[in-house]
């Protein structure tokens, strides 16, 4: 007979599993049992899920689905609803139950009335999303355009340690195809290599962490296109900029660490980054500081939108959707819908 696990590797064995869930997965599935749960509790309902058999289950949903409002009584949009029945489903799936939700026949009632909602509230305009990230706009009658004023306004640039790291975050998306916050905390200086091409031209290329479409695993799911940052000549020259950015950290951090570093807001040396990580708060706020200081205004701009100006820049270059996804890093071109809105001058 086998003998069994001693219990610290019982707890290893467990925490591998675990390592190998879609972190943002288990985050929906976390929420929405917890809107349920209190649902249930609210009604004097049975909270586990796993002790419905499938019919009372699905006469139960029905109500649930019927029913269900945020905290302060508005409506969840139609695609959150969406997203619901997925992580209700899969938190079903964890615990090895007999039936599924979002599949089987059985629940095509409780289906009905959640397709039913959805309908009913995107015809009463909830599917809307006026407060989605906008663009930069790329023309204007001056012919000039948004991301062209942060720099000649002196939001983006190398003349300070605010304005440097700026210009990093904004070049790094533009040239990477990068997610507005979260990848860009979760680099380090060593993700990045310089190489030279067949003409002598130097450029930068980044080899990304794990990302939310691209877990890493058994199958890592690299790009199919690796970009690149071509050095142009000039005070604005990303390669440029880049080993300026460098330069300006910590000695014993100029080729490793954290990406991101904490501003010393009144360096007097050439020192302009401290030793420690730059909170997720502050990158997260990067583009909302620039539209202030260059006093961009009529539109709601966020660290989203310099990833959805890239997709413009692409789309006005004629680029296929084909070769777009290969440097924004998307799994389909399917994803790219949301970013479709046309400027003023494609209108």
């Amino acid at each position: 007979m086998a003998e069994r696990f001693p219990d610290f590797q019982v707890e290893e064995i467990q925490e591998l599993k675990e390592n190998s869930e879609n972190q943002n997965t288990k985050k929906s599935t976390s929420t929405w049992l917890n809107v349920w749960t209190s649902w249930a509790e609210s009604k004097n309902f049975e909270t586990n899920l796993l002790s419905y058999e499938a019919k009372q289950l699905d006469e139960t949903l029905q109500k649930f689905f019927a029913e269900i409002r945020k905290k302060g009584g508005s409506e969840y949009k139609p695609d959150s609803l969406r997203v619901m029945l997925a992580s209700l489903d899969q938190h079903l799936r964890e615990k090895d139950a007999a039936f599924s939700i979002a599949k089987d026949i059985e629940f095509s009632n409780s289906r009905k009335v959640l397709e039913g909602k959805a309908r009913l509230l995107r015809q009463e305009g909830f599917g809307k999303r006026p407060n989605a990230a906008k663009a930069l706009v790329l023309y204007s009658t001056a012919l000039t355009s948004q991301d062209e004023e942060l720099w000649s306004k002196g939001v983006l640039g190398s003349h300070s340690p605010q304005s440097l790291i700026q210009t990093m975050w904004f070049l790094l998306t533009q040239h990477f195809g990068l997610r507005g916050c979260q990848e860009h905390h979760d680099m380090y200086v060593e993700d990045f290599a310089f190489s030279t091409d067949d003409n002598g031209i130097e450029f930068v290329t980044y080899e990304e962490n794990p990302t939310k479409t691209r877990q890493g695993g058994l199958r890592k799911n690299r790009r199919v296109v690796q970009p690149k940052m071509f050095a142009t000549g000039g005070q604005r020259c990303p390669v440029k900029l880049f080993k300026t950015f460098l330069e300006r950290r910590p000695e014993e951090m100029r080729n490793s660490g954290p990406f991101y570093l904490a501003l010393n807001e009144r360096p007097k040396t050439q020192v302009w980054y401290e030793r420690q990580r730059m909170g997720v708060n502050s990158i997260n706020s990067f583009m909302k500081n620039m539209a202030s200081q260059a006093d961009i205004q009529g539109k709601k701009l966020t660290n989203h939108s310099a990833r959805k100006t890239l997709v413009k820049k692409l789309k006005a270059a004629n680029q296929p959707r084909s070769a777009i996804i290969g440097v924004t890093g998307h799994t389909n071109e399917r994803s790219l819908a949301d970013y479709e809105e046309g400027d003023e001058k494609e209108q």
